[in-house]
């Protein structure tokens, strides 16, 4: 019975993702171009993907495109040896084979695992991530993941609290039904020197501000 209980949400969860999910409009061009231009000026980054794991596919179902560009920023990211950061949550599903093999051709791959939104774990105390970060010199963080008005956001405002920069294409995020756009919005008026929202600037139906 509890088969078939799960087994009936997944598949009510997968056709809510079909009928609301937001069009996303996803282009890692104007990531990558900013992380080149980031290295002309010395200025330290690495790449966050966050909770990009097996437990969520269901997500993923519409918004394969966003993966495929998630993918590229991620290549780039190894290719050039920049540390590139794997968030999973509590630990309960791997990162997706396909993007998890692009990460691990980086010297500079590091998993960390979390047990709240945020991927800082400053709520908890936690100082790993950070320490990690720090030891490296980071300076600017590129985030990317899922989902993007929870654990995405999250840790772009934890990021921003410990005095990172912080580049978000949304585009490269995996989007939720009904996703409450404001909070970018307010996070990115209180943050305007810190935070850079690349896909305000392309024409999307996500009603980024």
């Amino acid at each position: 019975m509890k088969i078939v209980i799960k087994v009936m949400f997944n598949i009510i969860t997968v056709i809510t993702f079909l009928m609301f999910a937001n069009d996303v409009f996803a282009d890692a061009n104007e990531v990558i171009a900013s992380i080149k231009a980031d290295t002309k000026l010395n200025k330290k980054t690495a790449v966050m993907v966050i909770d990009m794991q097996t437990h969520y596919e269901y997500a993923f179902v519409e918004q394969e495109k966003v993966i495929e560009e998630q993918l590229k920023v991620i290549k780039y990211a190894a290719k050039n040896n920049l540390p590139i950061v794997d968030v999973n949550i509590d630990d309960f599903s791997p990162t997706l084979d396909r993007l998890l093999l692009k990460m691990q051709r980086s010297t500079m791959y590091e998993l960390f695992n979390k047990t709240q939104e945020s991927a800082f774990g400053i709520e908890n105390g936690e100082e790993a991530l950070n320490t990690y970060l720090r030891s490296k010199g980071v300076q600017k963080i590129y985030m990317m993941g899922c989902f993007d008005t929870s654990c995405v956001l999250k840790t772009v405002e934890d990021a921003l609290n410990l005095d990172y920069e912080v580049v978000v294409d949304r585009g490269l995020n995996i989007h939720a039904p009904n996703e409450k756009n404001f909070k970018w919005r307010d996070l990115k008026i209180f943050n305007s020197d810190k935070l850079t929202v690349l896909e305000e600037n392309r024409s999307s139906s996500c009603n980024i501000l």
